[in-house]
């Protein structure tokens, strides 16, 4: 087959799928001046461009739009591959699938256990995490003096961030030290 019979072959199906609309309209769906969907639909080669906006504007194939071959449109494709297709292809394509299907499922799996465990770790850190009562309280200060207790409260809040970076040791001395200085 020439060039110049499949020009003419491809300008048929350019024009049985567009059919009868205006240039003008024509323009507008596919982003191209009328003047130029003119002379391409009577005959001068199209640009990508407008060939790609064509077939996505009308649901054409490219396939079929360049070729001629498969249906027209793309709605058809899938029902026309099934129809040409041989059942031994079509049997090594449903297990290619289900193998594929089931290698996910095995990662599906695998992220799920791995779920499990982050959580079982995260409920351990929570099980065996220090209260969160003031660190006066947890320290074994006597807060059920009514002195201490105010005093405690207030010192709670300012040990609570030296509890977080120093020792035990160290914050128990700093809370006696800001009780007596309060006391005082």
């Amino acid at each position: 087959m020439s060039n110049e019979q499949c020009l003419i072959e491809f300008h048929d199906r350019l024009q049985h799928a567009v059919s009868d609309m205006s240039y003008r309209k024509l323009g507008r769906l596919t982003d191209t001046h009328p003047e130029t969907v003119r002379r391409y639909m009577q005959g001068q080669a199209p640009s990508t461009t407008f060939l790609i906006n064509l077939c996505k504007a009308f649901g054409i194939s490219a396939d079929w739009l360049l070729t001629g071959r498969g249906a027209m449109r793309c709605s058809d494709i899938r029902m026309n591959a099934l129809r040409l297709a041989n059942p031994s292809e079509l049997l090594n394509a449903l297990a290619a699938s289900f193998a594929d299907q089931t290698e996910r499922l095995a990662r599906l799996e695998q992220i799920s256990t791995d779920l499990d465990g982050v959580r079982a770790e995260s409920n351990t850190v929570r099980e065996h995490k220090p209260e969160t009562r003031p660190k006066a309280i947890r320290l074994g200060l006597n807060t059920n003096e009514p002195v201490v207790a105010k005093q405690a409260e207030s010192i709670a809040i300012e040990s609570h961030t030296v509890a977080d970076s120093t020792d035990e040791s160290d914050c128990v001395s700093r809370i006696r030290t800001a009780l007596s200085k309060r006391s005082a």
